[in-house]
């Protein structure tokens, strides 16, 4: 869950929604129970502050904010992609709820393909 502003008692969504104190223990509660885990086992909950990203990310991704990822084989980049988060997963970057990742080719930094977890398949 995203929150990226605080109205009086209400906690404000990138999209504008608004969540509750109550809906955000509701939703932790959720998570310490494994509801958002592979085989239902017990999970943990980070909570930590809105990332900010700057100016140059403006356009790239829905509300959220994009990551860049780098894969180090024996001290050299091998592979590079970026997440985008869309309108599906309310801002997040997480493929498998919607996203789109899209592969970097390390030498030109440009970008070589996009997929979402429905057509990675």
């Amino acid at each position: 869950m995203v929150i990226a502003d605080r109205d009086g008692d209400d906690f404000i969504k990138p999209s504008g929604a608004r969540v509750s104190l109550t809906e955000i223990k509701c939703h932790v509660s959720n998570t310490l129970s494994g509801l958002y885990r592979l085989g239902g086992k017990t999970d943990v909950a980070l909570i930590e502050a809105l990332v900010i990203f700057t100016d140059v990310f403006e356009g790239f991704s829905f509300e959220g904010v994009p990551d860049i990822r780098v894969i180090i084989y024996q001290g050299y980049p091998v592979m590079a992609m970026t997440r985008l988060s869309t309108y599906e997963p309310d801002g997040k970057a997480n493929l498998h709820q919607g996203a789109v990742g899209v592969g970097i080719d390390i030498a030109t930094g440009k970008a070589l393909s996009g997929r979402d977890a429905c057509s990675a398949h």
